[in-house]
């Protein structure tokens, strides 16, 4: 008998569905050992970390080429995005509410121009 991936899925199916409580049980003896290990919780929250930061930059970079900006090395646009404090044109920081940052690109060409912040990006630049 070959033992091809569709039969190995259709085992597994059926053997989740005979075992479910078997399954469940030794779910439950894992979570009780592990809830409580500070190891565990450690690793835990920095792949959370890890996962959003990775994440939240991929978002970014779609966002930017979504609007039509072009550059070479989008990661370390964002690397330099990420590390500003200040408005290069009127140099006030960065609070996120009234001032936030925005990067400022030719709507022509989608050559990357400036990291301003949102008031110098409409009312200076725009």
């Amino acid at each position: 008998m070959t033992w091809t991936k569709e039969k190995q899925r259709l085992y597994n199916i059926q053997y989740r569905i005979d075992n479910k409580e078997k399954i469940k049980e030794k779910q439950k003896e894992r979570y009780e050992r592990i809830k409580n290990d500070e190891d565990f919780k450690k690793i835990k929250y920095d792949n959370q970390v890890k996962y959003r930061k990775e994440e939240r930059q991929k978002y970014v970079i779609l966002r930017w080429r979504s609007k039509g900006i072009i550059d070479s090395d989008f990661d370390s646009v964002y690397e330099t995005f990420i590390k500003e404090t200040n408005c290069w044109i009127c140099d006030k920081e960065y609070d996120g509410k009234k001032y936030r940052k925005c990067l400022d690109h030719n709507h022509e060409t989608g050559e990357i121009r400036y990291i301003v912040c949102n008031v110098c990006n409409i009312h200076i630049i725009g």
